[in-house]
C-alpha cells in the first residue's frame, strides 16, 4: 500500500516511505508498518483503490522504530481505530499500545503471525511469520532485505551503534531467519524474493554482508 524510492523502484506512496503492506483477513485488515507520515492521505487511497475498507484495519504492526516505519501512525490513527503492535527495546522509548515478544501470536481473522525478536539491526526489531497455502511467508523489516536487483547482494538494514546496533545479535538474528526456511521474504524495503532456494541464498549473502564489517 505504500513504497518509496529505496533499491530505486518507482515510489507508490511519499519517497520517504519503507514497504507498507496490507494484511487481508477479510473481514478484518492490518498494516505492516505506516511509512514517513507524509502522506499518509496516499496510503489510505491506495487501500481504497483495491476496493477495501481502509475502516477495518484493526492492527498496525511496526516492525521496529525507525521514522520511516513508524511516523505515519499519528496520521492514520485519525483515520482508523486500531492498535498498534511493536517490539520491546524501542531505542527511541517509542510505545507501542501492544508490546510484542518471541513466541506471541498476532491474529487478522483466519491469518495468524508468530512473532520473532530479531534485534541487531535495531533491539526492537521483529519479523512477522504465517503460513498460507502451505507456503511460509516471511517478514523481516530492514533487518534482511537480502538480494535486490538494482542494489546488490545480502542487503541488511543499516548498521550503526548511535540507534543501538549490535553485531553480534544482528548475526544471530539472520541466522535465525535462515533456519526458518521460509518459502517468501518479504523486506521492508525492495522486492519480495520467492523460492526456498532464493530466499536462503539471500540471507546466507546477508550473513556475509555483516561478517564483513
Amino acid at each position: 500500500m505504500g513504497r518509496g524510492v529505496w533499491g530505486f523502484l518507482k515510489p507508490i506512496s511519499n519517497i520517504g516511505d519503507c514497504n507498507i503492506y496490507l494484511i487481508d483477513g477479510s473481514e478484518e485488515l492490518a498494516l505492516v508498518d505506516t511509512g514517513a507520515g507524509l502522506n499518509s492521505l496516499k496510503i489510505i487511497k491506495n487501500i481504497k483503490s483495491i476496493g477495501r475498507e481502509y475502516s477495518k484495519i484493526k492492527k498496525i504492526i511496526i516492525t521496529h522504530d525507525h521514522i520511516d516505519h513508524v511516523a505515519g501512525i499519528k496520521e492514520l490513527k485519525l483515520r482508523i481505530k486500531a492498535k498498534v503492535y511493536g517490539g520491546r527495546g524501542s531505542y527511541y522509548k517509542k510505545k507501542m499500545d501492544i508490546a510484542v515478544k518471541e513466541g506471541d501470536k498476532i491474529k487478522i481473522r483466519d491469518i495468524i503471525f508468530k512473532v520473532l525478536s530479531i534485534p541487531g539491526h535495531t533491539p526492537d526489531s521483529i519479523a512477522l511469520i504465517t503460513n498460507i497455502k502451505n507456503k511460509k511467508i516471511l517478514f523481516t523489516g530492514d533487518t534482511a532485505i537480502g538480494d535486490q536487483k538494482k542494489v546488490g547482494k545480502g542487503i541488511v538494514g543499516w548498521y550503526d551503534v548511535h540507534w543501538g546496533s549490535d553485531l553480534r545479535d544482528f548475526k544471530k538474528s539472520i541466522k535465525k531467519l535462515k533456519g526458518l526456511n521460509a518459502d517468501v521474504l518479504i523486506p521492508s524495503h525492495g522486492m519480495w524474493i520467492k523460492s526456498k532456494r532464493r530466499v536462503r541464498k539471500s540471507l546466507s549473502n546477508c550473513l556475509k554482508r555483516l561478517n564483513s564489517f
